[in-house]
């Protein structure tokens, strides 16, 4: 289970504040669970979903994470949720396509990895990434 992202473009970032960047810093996003694609989308705010992601882990309740960007209007674009024998990934776009079931330590790692991604790309770009993702 990944999620991950290419193409890392930041070209339009006009200025320094949070939702400047949460705005403009987007890639390739993609769910992907083996060789199966939840979802996919060319130019989604992959700066915006580190940071939620990092705010959703510090929470710590491990409750339903569904991801309100300023970039859709539907709620729901990346969701982690509880099912019988672990936690899913998904979207409101695929609605007949999720993850696997995971474990805690599953979706953590998977998580954290995406972020930490996301915060490398940033610094190597010269961004502030812990103003970005932790604020």
């Amino acid at each position: 289970m990944m999620l991950t992202y290419a193409n890392f473009d930041d070209a339009d970032l006009q200025g320094s504040t949070l939702a400047d960047h949460l705005i403009a810093v987007e890639a390739e996003f993609r769910i992907v669970d083996g060789l199966r694609t939840v979802y996919e989308e060319p130019h989604f705010p992959i700066a915006e979903l580190a940071r939620s992601l990092s705010l959703w882990l510090r929470d710590g309740a491990r409750g339903f994470f569904i991801f309100d960007s300023m970039a859709f209007e539907e709620l729901g674009v990346v969701m982690i949720s509880r099912a019988d024998l672990g936690w899913k990934f998904s979207s409101v776009f695929t609605p007949a396509l999720a993850s696997s079931c995971l474990s805690w330590s599953e979706v953590e790692g998977c998580v954290r990895g995406f972020i930490d991604q996301v915060e490398r790309d940033l610094i190597e770009r010269g961004h502030d990434a812990a103003m970005v993702l932790r604020g």
